[in-house]
C-alpha cells in the first residue's frame, strides 16, 4: 500500500513540479546564451535590451520553483493528514507511519530531482560562459576544505550523504512542527509556525549546551580523513530519528481532525 500512496503523491508533485523544472533550465540557458551574443559584438544593442528580460525571467523562474517546491511540500503534509483531506486518508487500510513515509519518499525525490534540475542550469550557464574548467577547480578546492580529502569519489560520496541526510532533517522537522500545531483547535497553521520556529531555537539551544559540545568533540568523532562530518553525520541522524518520532506519534496517538 505504500508503494501505491508514494506512487500518487510523486504524480501529484511532478505535475507542478516537473515543468518548473524545465522552464527553469530553459530559463537559464537563454539568459546565458543572450548575454555570450550581447559579448561577441552582433546585434549588441538589441541582446542588451533582450538581456534585462531573460536575466529577470531567470531569476524569478529559480525563486518560483523554489517558493512552489516549499509550499507544495507542505501543503500535501499539512491538507492531506492534518486537513479537511485526513477524514479520507486515515479510513484507508494504511499505518500513519506509511502516510508519513510516503510524503518524505516523495517530497525527498523531488527536492533531489530540484537540486539536479538547477545543477544542470547551472552547468548549462557555465558551459556556455566557457568557464567550466575553472569552475571545476574552484568547486574543487571547496570539496577539499568540506571533505578533508583529495579523493574525488570520497569528496563527492560524503557530499551526497550530506545532502540526503540534510534534506530528510529539513522534511521531518517540517513535518513535527505541524503535528505539533495539529495539536491546536485554531489557527493549527499559524501554531505549525511557531512549533517550527521553537524546534530550531530548542535545537540550536541544545547544541550550545557545554556537555553536548564536549560529547561531540570527543575521540569517537575524530577523524583525519573526513575532518568534522561525522560529528555532523551524527547530528543530523539524531535530529530527523527525534523529529520523525514527534510526527508519527502525534499523528498516530493524538490524531485532531475537528
Amino acid at each position: 500500500m505504500l508503494g501505491k500512496l508514494l506512487k500518487y503523491e510523486l504524480k501529484a508533485m511532478g505535475r507542478i513540479l516537473l515543468p518548473l523544472y524545465i522552464v527553469m533550465i530553459a530559463a537559464c540557458g537563454l539568459f546565458a546564451g543572450n548575454i555570450k551574443l550581447t559579448e561577441s559584438k552582433v546585434m549588441t544593442a538589441f541582446f542588451e535590451r533582450f538581456s534585462l528580460i531573460t536575466g529577470l525571467f531567470m531569476v524569478l523562474s529559480v525563486i518560483g520553483v523554489t517558493i512552489v517546491m516549499i509550499i507544495l511540500i507542505i501543503q500535501r503534509f499539512y491538507k492531506n493528514l492534518t486537513g479537511t483531506e485526513g477524514y479520507l486518508m486515515f479510513t484507508l487500510p494504511v499505518t500513519t507511519l506509511e502516510h508519513i513515509l510516503s510524503k518524505m519518499i516523495s517530497a525527498f525525490i523531488w527536492v533531489i530531482l530540484g537540486v539536479i534540475a538547477g545543477t544542470i542550469a547551472g552547468m548549462l550557464m557555465i558551459s556556455i560562459f566557457g568557464e567550466l574548467a575553472e569552475f571545476w577547480r574552484e568547486l574543487r578546492d571547496v570539496l577539499k576544505t568540506l571533505t578533508n580529502t583529495n579523493n574525488l569519489v570520497r569528496q563527492v560520496s560524503l557530499l551526497i550523504v550530506l545532502l540526503i541526510l540534510g534534506v530528510m532533517e529539513s522534511l521531518t522537522q517540517v513535518y513535527a512542527a505541524i503535528a505539533v500545531g495539529h495539536q491546536m483547535n485554531s489557527h493549527r497553521l499559524l501554531y505549525s509556525v511557531v512549533a517550527y520556529l521553537g524546534l530550531s531555537m530548542i535545537e540550536g539551544a541544545l547544541g550550545m549546551l557545554p556537555f553536548v559540545q564536549k560529547f561531540l568533540s570527543n575521540d569517537l568523532f575524530k577523524n583525519p580523513t573526513v575532518g568534522a562530518l561525522p560529528q555532523m553525520i551524527f547530528v543530523i541522524i539524531l535530529q530527523i530519528a527525534i523529529y520523525g518520532v514527534i510526527a508519527w506519534q502525534l499523528l498516530d496517538k493524538r490524531l485532531n481532525l475537528e
